[in-house]
């Protein structure tokens, strides 16, 4: 049976049968705007914090050898997890400012590396609305 041609019944009464509005044009360009700013945030964030990220985490140097290249990366086994306890108690990873020769610094450059090139090459697909 056709939406059209149901009464909608409620316990304030009967209501006419639904018609259509004409709304999907209205819908889909809202639908798209939505998409755009969403790729927009996304596009803006990692284009402007991947590259800080890499400034900020590079090893001494890292411009000489690739950063996944196994003389830059040690194969160890992966860095426990934080055991709870006093704050002054220091992260597995080393902070910026920290030495920036340790086997987990390199680790996370390597990843953040990793990142950036997947997030190029997604970049360079045409991304249309899943509608």
């Amino acid at each position: 049976m056709a939406l059209m041609k149901l009464k909608r019944n409620s316990e304030k009464g009967t209501f006419n049968a639904w018609k259509e509005q004409g709304l999907k044009a209205l819908w889909n360009d809202y639908m798209n705007e939505k998409f755009a700013t969403a790729k927009e945030r996304c596009s803006y964030d990692l284009d402007t914090y991947l590259p800080l990220l890499l400034d900020e985490w590079q090893p001494s140097g890292a411009s000489k050898t690739p950063p996944d290249s196994p003389k830059k990366i040690a194969r160890a086994k992966p860095t426990p997890a934080v055991n709870p306890g006093p704050a002054s108690q220091p992260s597995p990873v080393s902070s910026p400012s920290g030495d920036k020769s340790s086997n987990d610094h390199i680790v996370l450059y390597a990843q953040i590396r990793k990142i950036k090139a997947a997030w190029d090459a997604e970049r360079a697909k045409s991304s249309d609305a899943p509608w």
